[in-house]
């Protein structure tokens, strides 16, 4: 079993995370694009009218000694053949590369090595230049000047519907070898471009920017560590004029290659993009896939955060349980090894909630946590633990929570340890023991004539490393439950699985939004649904104590319906 040193070595678990995430919206591997011809294994840079009549790239002629860019154009529903585009170079006089056709299709932008000049020489590096759409085809190329052009190289401009220009560049300004610019269009002219920030920008390359025709998101190639390859695809939201975080778009569009040249047409879901294998003399080729931005987009949005920071949850807290009504909120406190754990309660009054106070139980024992009230309000189940762990009931009534005793029953086994326990609508117990093992299990027990009846392991869950700690929904259509699977982010994570016809579905990851590189654990749901909560702390193997803060968060619990496909 990985320890916890181990786990979070591996960092390319968040990427494998991400991918697990966005392959569950893909669907599909990328796949070579071959209805549009063009050379194989020769070609990158596709771009394409949104009449999907013209497309462009760059023939690359397997080396890149020469880079020209090809024109094909489409006639009643077929494909022509492919010629050299009207505004590109003759093979072997100068470079052309990256063409970006504008979403109203008016212009194209490409890089070129072509003298400024007339009569000039070849340039050492490549500048951004740009063709306007005339009647009999496309104009003259036009150099766009020295204030987006530098005396470095510019790489691949894309251009939104305001002719706001994203390029790379490794010019003054930059953090690291390359970086993503913009420059935006004022009265006509061309303002001085800047840097994105280093939201994007990192100190390696990052490059290649696609921007949508709104602005509304970006996708570039980056070499950052961990990748799948050489360089990667990202996604970022344009979020109230920020940026949001890059997602790495998994392995159904990165490869153990190199991912390059986005393209998108405006308001449609497929992804162009190239890939090239460096030690194969720049093989290189046409790839799409589809790619639903704003269901990506849904998801990069989702943030857990703690809940109620300094009121409810004060860094020593933990597992979260509600009243039906939602107006009473139940959480654990404990000392840094956990050896005095205490539940607490708070009410929400005029939308705010009250300073939290010892539920009276509590103070009998001195370890009880993991609370959960089941679904109609009139029994809390909670934890204690002296030299095993128990599950205890306290019934409510007119004053409060009366005496707590021990579950009745065939569940509470010999010493074993029980905990963390939720029931559903219909009185079946789902809960994590130790019994017959040297790891967790979950078992449930289902209520006959109001007992509980003995135990089994719940099949399809359980695997040889630890699940424990299930939120079964009321309706028993889906549990989340933590899990330290090797496909984890950290030492713990949290997993979902739903109720297909008696059967319970492959566990799937909750991912980096709420799995981090540490413990996240001892998942809840608010009574109305609307939020889910769980538990996140750092507690290495081997230590006798967390290390900072233990807290409750809580993210919308809209993602939990995305995950389910």
């Amino acid at each position: 079993m990985p320890t916890y040193a181990q786990k979070i070595s591996m960092k390319k678990l968040i990427l494998a995370g991400c991918s697990l995430i966005f392959s569950q919206i893909l669907f599909a591997q990328a796949i070579r694009i071959t209805d549009t011809p063009h050379p194989k294994n020769e070609t990158f840079g596709f771009s394409m009218n949104k009449a999907r009549d013209q497309a462009f790239y760059v023939w690359s002629h397997g080396g890149r000694d020469t880079l020209s860019i090809y024109s094909v154009t489409r006639k009643k529903g077929k494909w022509q053949k492919p010629v050299t585009a009207s505004f590109s170079s003759k093979p072997g006089v100068w470079k052309d590369i990256d063409p970006f056709i504008t979403p109203d299709g008016k212009q194209v932008y490409f890089q070129s090595n072509r003298p400024v000049t007339p009569g000039g020489s070849v340039s050492k590096q490549f500048d951004i230049w740009m063709v306007s759409k005339t009647e009999k085809g496309w104009s003259e190329a036009q150099h766009l000047g020295n204030v987006v052009n530098s005396d470095s190289s510019e790489s691949f401009a894309s251009v939104t519907d305001s002719r706001t220009l994203y390029f790379g560049s490794g010019r003054k300004g930059s953090y690291g070898k390359l970086d993503i610019f913009s420059s935006t269009l004022k009265d006509g002219v061309r303002q001085v471009p800047v840097n994105i920030g280093m939201t994007i920008n990192t100190t390696h390359y990052d490059t290649n920017p696609f921007i949508a025709h709104d602005e509304s998101f970006l996708i570039f190639s980056t070499e950052i560590d961990g990748n799948y390859g050489d360089n990667d695809l990202y996604i970022s939201f344009n979020i109230g004029g920020k940026w949001t975080k890059p997602w790495n778009l998994g392995n159904n569009v990165n490869s153990s290659i190199s991912e390059f040249c986005p393209f998108m047409l405006p308001g449609e879901d497929t992804l162009y993009f190239a890939r090239l294998d460096k030690k194969k003399r720049f093989k290189e080729d046409l790839y799409k896939v589809y790619l639903p931005v704003q269901s990506l987009k849904q998801r990069v949005m989702y943030k857990a955060t703690i809940f109620e920071d300094g009121l409810i949850s004060t860094g020593n807290t933990m597992s979260v349980a509600f009243e039906p009504d939602g107006k009473t909120v139940y959480v654990a406190r404990s000392n840094s090894n956990r050896s005095v754990v205490k539940l607490f309660q708070s009410t929400l009054i005029n939308g705010k909630w009250s300073e939290p106070s010892v539920v009276p139980f509590s103070e009998n024992f001195p370890f009880t946590g993991l609370p959960f009230i089941i679904p109609d309000g009139s029994k809390m189940i909670f934890t204690v633990e002296d030299k095993s762990k128990d599950l205890w009931i306290s019934d409510k009534t007119a004053d409060g929570w009366g005496k707590p005793y021990p579950l009745p029953g065939k569940v509470n086994n010999n010493g074993y340890g029980e905990y963390f326990a939720t029931t559903s609508n219909q009185g079946t117990l789902y809960f994590s023991s130790e019994r017959g093992s040297s790891k967790c299990d979950i078992y449930k027990s289902v209520r006959v004539n109001g007992e509980w009846q003995e135990p089994v392991k719940v099949e399809g869950i359980n695997t040889d490393v630890s699940e424990s700690n299930p939120w079964i929904a009321p309706d028993e259509s889906y549990m989340i439950f933590m899990s330290d699977r090797p496909d984890g982010f950290g030492a713990f994570d949290l997993y979902i699985s739903y109720n297909e016809n008696e059967t319970w579905s492959i566990p799937q990851n909750l991912g980096p939004e709420v799995n981090t590189d540490v413990n996240d654990f001892q998942p809840a749901m608010s009574p109305d649904g609307k939020y889910f909560y769980f538990t996140r702390t750092a507690w290495p193997s081997g230590i006798d104590r967390r290390i900072g803060r233990e807290d409750v968060y809580r993210i919308d619990a809209r993602i939990l319906s995305l995950k389910k496909k």
